[in-house]
C-alpha cells in the first residue's frame, strides 16, 4: 500500500511539473546574451532553474547568472502567479551550455559509437545544416568505420580496433580525439559540440572547414612533390579547394614543379587571411586555439 502511494506521489508530482510548463521566454544573462527557452523545473533550495529549448533539450541554469527581469519572472512562475512571456523572433547564442562533465560524457559515447561501428549511438547528437543531411552523416561514419573490399577482394581496412580511439583533453565545449585508421596513424582532432550538446564537427562525420581546408593543401602539395604531375593527390586537393570557392591563382598540373609551390604559397596566404570566418554555418564555431595553432603552423610550413 506504502509503495503504491508513494507510485501515486511520484507521478502527481510529474503531471504537476510537465502541466506547469512556461511559455517560451527570451532569458537574458549578466552578460547581455539572449535565448529563448521556457522553464520546466525550480529548485528554490539551489537557485536553480531547469530551462527547455525549442529542439527539447533541457539545461539548469542558475538564477543568479540571469536578468533582474528574469529572476522576478522565474520568482512569479514558481508561486504560480500570472507571468508576461517576451520572445524575440531572432535567437542569439544561448548563454546556457553544458557541463564538462556532459562533454566528456557525450565524448565518450561518440568513442563508443566509433568502437562499436554504431552510429545509431550518436544519431540524435548530430547537428544537420543544410550541408549535412543525417543521411550524409551516416554515410561519412559509415566510410570510416565499416570495412570494406578492395579491386582485388581483399579485406579494405578502413576501420579502427577499440585501441585505436582514445579522449585527450577538454577545453569548453570541445573533447580533444586521437583515432588511428588507414590514413593517419595518428589522427589528432576535436570533437566540437554546440551548447545544446549537439555535435557540430569531428574527425570523421563534419570536419571544420578550416581542418578540411588543411588537408587539401597537404593532399595538393604532395601532389606537387611527386614524380607523376597528374596524380590523385592533386585531384583530391583540388576539390577541396573549390569546396569553398577558394581561388586556384593559376594553378596548373602542367606547369614546373616550382611555379606551383609558388602558387600554393599564395592560395596558403590568402587562407591564412581569412582565418576563422571559415565557419559560415551557424552557430558558428571556432577551432579550439591549440588546434589552430598547430595548423596555423603546419600551413606556413608547407
Amino acid at each position: 500500500m506504502t509503495r503504491l502511494l508513494t507510485c501515486i506521489v511520484v507521478l502527481t508530482l510529474v503531471l504537476i511539473t510537465d502541466a506547469s510548463a512556461s511559455e517560451y521566454h527570451t532569458f537574458t544573462n549578466q552578460d547581455g546574451k539572449t535565448i529563448v527557452a521556457r522553464i520546466v523545473e525550480y529548485d528554490s533550495d539551489s537557485g536553480k532553474v531547469r530551462l527547455e529549448l525549442k529542439n527539447r533539450k533541457t539545461a539548469w541554469v542558475d538564477t543568479s547568472t540571469l536578468s533582474e527581469e528574469d529572476q522576478t519572472y522565474i520568482n512569479q512562475w514558481s508561486e504560480g502567479e500570472s507571468v508576461n512571456s517576451t520572445v524575440q523572433t531572432e535567437e542569439i547564442e544561448p548563454p546556457i551550455s553544458i557541463s564538462k562533465g556532459e562533454v566528456g560524457k557525450i565524448a565518450k559515447l561518440y568513442v563508443q559509437a566509433l568502437r562499436e561501428k554504431n552510429f545509431e549511438l550518436i544519431k540524435p547528437l548530430i547537428s544537420t545544416n543544410a550541408n549535412l543531411t543525417i543521411e550524409q552523416a551516416e554515410k561519412n561514419f559509415n566510410r570510416m568505420t565499416i570495412v570494406g573490399r578492395d579491386e582485388d577482394n581483399r579485406p579494405d581496412r578502413r576501420s579502427f580496433n577499440g585501441d585505436d580511439v582514445s579522449i585527450g583533453s577538454i577545453d569548453g565545449l570541445n573533447a580533444e580525439l586521437t583515432i588511428s585508421h588507414r590514413y593517419y596513424e595518428d589522427d589528432h582532432g576535436w570533437l566540437q559540440l554546440l551548447p545544446d550538446g549537439t555535435i557540430k564537427y569531428d574527425l570523421i562525420i563534419s570536419k571544420h572547414p578550416f581542418v578540411d581546408l588543411e588537408e587539401g593543401l597537404g593532399w595538393l602539395t604532395m601532389g606537387v612533390r611527386a614524380k607523376s604531375k597528374t596524380n590523385t593527390w592533386t585531384s583530391q586537393g583540388l576539390r577541396i579547394l573549390k569546396k569553398y570557392d577558394v581561388p586556384g591563382f593559376g594553378f596548373n598540373k602542367g606547369t614546373d614543379k616550382q611555379d606551383r609551390e609558388k602558387v600554393i604559397e599564395q592560395i596558403v596566404d590568402w587562407v591564412l587571411e581569412k582565418e576563422k570566418d571559415w565557419d559560415v554555418s551557424e552557430p558558428k564555431l571556432e577551432l579550439p586555439k591549440q588546434r589552430y595553432r598547430v595548423m596555423k603552423n603546419r600551413l606556413k610550413s608547407l
